[in-house]
C-alpha cells in the first residue's frame, strides 16, 4: 500500500498511543473533476 500511495503523490501518517490503539491516515492529492472526466474519455470509460 505504501508504494501505491507514494506513486500517486500521497503519504501515510501513523499515530499510536499506548493503551488506546493506532490510527493510519492515508492522504492522496485531490484531482479536479474535469481532469478525471478527461481521463475517462481518453480511456473510453
Amino acid at each position: 500500500m505504501h508504494q501505491i500511495v507514494q506513486e500517486h503523490g500521497g503519504h501515510i501518517e501513523v499515530k499510536s498511543e499506548l493503551g488506546r490503539g493506532t490510527t493510519f491516515l492515508v492522504n492522496l492529492p485531490a484531482v479536479p473533476a474535469r481532469v478525471l472526466e478527461a481521463q475517462m474519455e481518453t480511456r473510453g470509460v
